[in-house]
C-alpha cells in the first residue's frame, strides 16, 4: 500500500493515512485552508480523497478493520488537568509574593512610625536627614 516504506511501518503510515482521513472535516473546519498540512498531495486531488474516505471504515459495526477509534486517551485529559493546575500554581505563588512583599513594607513602616514616636533613629530616618 506505502511503496518503499519499510514493513515494520506500514501499520502506522495505514493508521495515519485512516486518521487524516477520518478527521478531515474537524481539519477543515478548525484549521486555515492555508495551512501546511493542506499543501500535501493528498488534500490536493479531491478524487483520490473521497475515494479513500469511501475507503475507510470504522466503528464497531465493521468487523473487517484493524483499526479502532477510541477517543481521547486518558494521559491527555490528566495533562490538561495538570497544566490547569500548573497555571493555578503559578497564578497563587504570584499573589503570595505580592502580598508577601507588601506585608513587608508594610510592617516596616509600623516599625518607623513608632521608632520615630519614641524618639530613636532608624535607618531610614537618618538615611533622610543626611540626604537633606
Amino acid at each position: 500500500m506505502f511503496p518503499g516504506l519499510p514493513n515494520r511501518l506500514q501499520f502506522i503510515a495505514e493508521y495515519c493515512l485512516a486518521s487524516l482521513v477520518y478527521h478531515l472535516a474537524f481539519l477543515k473546519a478548525t484549521l486555515s485552508p492555508k495551512h501546511h498540512i493542506f499543501e500535501i498531495p493528498i488534500f490536493q486531488d479531491e478524487r483520490r480523497l473521497s475515494n479513500l474516505f469511501s475507503r475507510v471504515r470504522t466503528g464497531d459495526g465493521c468487523t473487517e478493520s484493524r483499526i479502532r477509534p477510541t477517543g481521547v486517551p486518558p494521559h491527555v485529559s490528566i495533562l490538561c488537568e495538570m497544566k490547569w493546575l500548573k497555571d493555578a500554581l503559578v497564578d497563587s505563588l504570584t499573589k503570595i509574593e505580592a502580598t508577601r512583599v507588601d506585608t513587608v513594607h508594610d510592617i516596616i513602616s509600623e516599625l518607623e512610625k513608632r521608632a520615630i514616636g519614641a524618639g530613636t533613629v532608624t535607618y531610614d530616618g537618618l538615611h533622610a536627614a543626611i540626604k537633606t
